[in-house]
């Protein structure tokens, strides 16, 4: 839970366990937690809702995020999960609950976050920021964008049967000789594995 969201709920200093293990970003960066506050947490809408108590870290830290939940609190929810859908489902005694996100909003939140993550391209000394990160500013649609992911390494195709030249697969040029040639004879020799066609694929029924 970020400070912000913690002056907004107007909780209470005293409320807080004091914690002594420091966050460590994916960027190696530290964050020293304010302490740890315990809240009910109703999740869902009434009928399908489950109400159950969650533990936050609070951090002094910029983030167009209010707070974020981890695995502990959806395990404990018995949640299942689709980053994709931006969505969890997760059982209640009156059915099963769906959780939804405003794609809109969690955009505007990642390209906010991308931003502000951005190192200064220029010589001069930074600005310093606000202690609130507003998103209101941040048109989607003027945001850089984000080149792929690509890999640095030549790659070298091989086929998987030599009596079928269209099923290749790619191995990296850098790998060693002995690992290269174990890999491809791995691989040819399961090649039973690999489905190239949606009727090599078993035990799926296909209609037309």
């Amino acid at each position: 839970m970020y400070l912000r969201t913690f002056e907004s709920l107007k909780l209470a200093r005293e409320c807080m366990t004091p914690v002594r293990t420091p966050l460590v970003g994916f960027g190696g960066h530290i964050v020293h937690p304010e302490g740890m506050v315990t809240l009910t947490v109703t999740v869902g809408r009434h009928p399908r809702c489950r109400t159950i108590p969650v533990n936050f870290v609070m951090v002094k830290a910029d983030s167009p995020y209010n707070l974020l939940l981890g695995r502990p609190t959806l395990n404990a929810l018995r949640a299942v999960y689709s980053t994709y859908h931006l969505s969890f489902k997760f059982p209640t005694p009156e059915g099963v609950a769906e959780v939804s996100s405003d794609v809109c909003a969690a955009r505007e939140c990642y390209l906010a976050t991308l931003q502000v993550a951005s190192p200064s391209t220029s010589g001069a000394r930074p600005e310093r920021k606000s202690n609130i990160l507003s998103i209101d500013s941040i048109d989607p649609q003027r945001a850089e964008k984000i080149p792929r992911l690509e890999t640095g390494d030549e790659v070298e195709e091989f086929p998987l049967d030599p009596t079928k030249s269209d099923q290749t697969i790619r191995v990296g040029t850098q790998l060693p000789s002995p690992v290269k040639r174990g890999m491809v004879s791995l691989l040819r020799e399961y090649r039973d594995v690999f489905a190239w066609a949606a009727e090599e694929v078993q035990g799926v029924r296909i209609t037309s």
